[in-house]
């Protein structure tokens, strides 16, 4: 047996080494963030050498589409508009495909950690970004810059900032049955109820898509028996598959094979299809379930919509209690609809084809504006006032991305939001006011005169 020799012992001046820590992953959120830091420097410039100036960085972007929309920005000291896309390295910008999206088509700036192989953009290369800084970064959302309002509405009380949105609400109400009264003069009130009902089915991206499908619907007789309305609907949609299509369920290809025997009667001509749009809509939110939701709210008659409105509207008192009775009208079960987004695509638990948020939406934005405007064309003014005072009533609608970002730059702390858009007139007076005088001059505080309202 051969020698064999010992370990060597161990230097004592020799140093253990230590593992380092592993550096923390460089995120686009991390970047958000600095984008947002930088947004008030003067002394920025771009990967091409131009002087670039924040004027206003942008609204940040909770859906499909680029990171920050609607940025105000001076490149050399020339005014430049657009939305900001913001990536790790420059050529994310071809991996993620935007180059053939034309959602991206706005974007009028491209930040980035790393500036190689982006596209011919404006780029802003944000270097020594720390990804370990998140001390002022949630992870369910992002904070915008705080609006020279900010400190005119810090000077109010909650229950004075309650009021002044209320108000601006009462007028969005009138606005909106304003809109409708327009529309029953010129058609009557039924048509004008549907053309707004369409509408807001469409819900954000897909409302261009529903009017045309409202113009093609308005074309045929105003008396359609119901298997005659589905059909129409479903046919000019352009949804219906082939009955032998392959994918479809037994139900679905004999709901299919159904409405084209009745389609094929009844169509006027063959038409271009309908551009839907499907990008960044969640399965429950898709336009064919949102048609399957309208034609559940039609119930077969939709020139008696209206009518069941009424007579409904006219046996409740505008009160606390009154949603709970009024939405019996308008949330809507459908044996089929309720297990499908699609005609092939089943879901794993049912789910009502018009549910309680989607009805409450409805009613804010159609059903009792409507209501109001028949009220007051008929000069009846204590149905009108019932019909204010019941929109008035109705529960919180889900919060949207305009609120939240209002919320952020008005108010100190953001928090306050809870207490001052607490009822429907308050968070639809919140929507007004953003969408009358923060949209319009895209969010830049420059151009805005609303701190002047609240001036001392």
């Amino acid at each position: 047996m051969g020698n064999i020799s010992p370990p060597p012992e161990k230097s004592c001046d020799r140093r253990e080494k230590r593992a380092l820590p592993p550096r923390p992953l460089l995120l686009e959120k991390h970047l958000w963030r600095e984008w947002l830091r930088n947004a008030d420097r003067k002394n920025l410039r771009l990967a091409s050498g131009e002087t670039l100036e924040v004027v206003n960085p942008g609204s940040w972007n909770t859906e499909a589409g680029p990171d920050f929309l609607n940025a105000a920005l001076l490149v050399d000291g020339q005014p430049r508009s657009g939305d900001i896309e913001v990536h790790r390295s420059g050529s994310d910008w071809f991996a993620h495909g935007h180059h053939l999206n034309p959602a991206y088509a706005k974007v009028a700036l491209h930040v980035v950690a790393n500036a190689t192989g982006g596209p011919e953009l404006p780029t802003l290369e944000l270097a020594d970004v720390c990804p370990g800084a998140d001390d002022d970064l949630q992870e369910d959302g992002l904070r915008q810059p705080r609006g020279h309002c900010a400190a005119a509405f810090a000077r109010y009380s909650d229950e004075e900032l309650s009021s002044f949105f209320r108000s601006a609400g009462m007028r969005r109400f009138q606005e909106k049955s304003d809109a409708i009264a327009k529309g029953a003069l010129r058609h009557g009130i039924r048509r004008a109820l549907l053309e707004k009902l369409f509408d807001a089915c469409g819900y954000k991206r897909n409302r261009a898509a529903f009017a045309e499908l409202f113009q093609r619907f308005i074309q045929y007789p105003p008396r359609l028996e119901p298997e005659e309305l589905e059909a129409v609907i479903w046919g000019e949609s352009g949804f219906l598959p082939d009955s032998g299509a392959p994918g479809l369920c037994s139900e679905m290809a004999a709901f299919a094979k159904e409405r084209w025997r009745t389609w094929w009667r009844l169509r006027l001509c063959q038409r271009e299809p309908i551009p839907w749009r499907l990008d960044g809509v969640r399965p429950l939110n898709g336009p064919c379930r949102r048609v399957a939701a309208l034609l559940a709210l039609l119930g077969g008659d939709a020139d008696g919509l209206f009518d069941r409105l009424s007579e409904a509207f006219a046996s409740l008192e505008p009160e606390r209690s009154f949603w709970k009775n009024f939405k019996t009208l308008l949330v809507r079960r459908d044996p089929l609809w309720d297990r499908f987004t699609d005609f092939d695509a089943e879901l794993k638990t049912p789910a009502s084809v018009l549910g309680e948020s989607r009805a409450l939406d409805i009613a804010v934005n159609v059903a009792l504006p409507a209501l109001n405007a028949r009220a007051r064309l008929d000069l009846d003014d204590a149905l009108a006032k019932k019909s204010a005072l019941a929109w008035a009533s109705l529960p919180v609608t889900q919060r949207n991305i305009a609120e939240g970002i209002a919320a952020e730059r008005w108010l100190i702390p953001a928090a306050r939001a809870r207490r001052i858009f607490d009822d429907t007139p308050s968070c639809q007076g919140c929507l007004h006011v953003y969408k009358r005088i923060c949209e319009p001059c895209r969010v830049d505080c420059g151009f805005c005169a609303l701190p002047d309202v609240f001036q001392a």
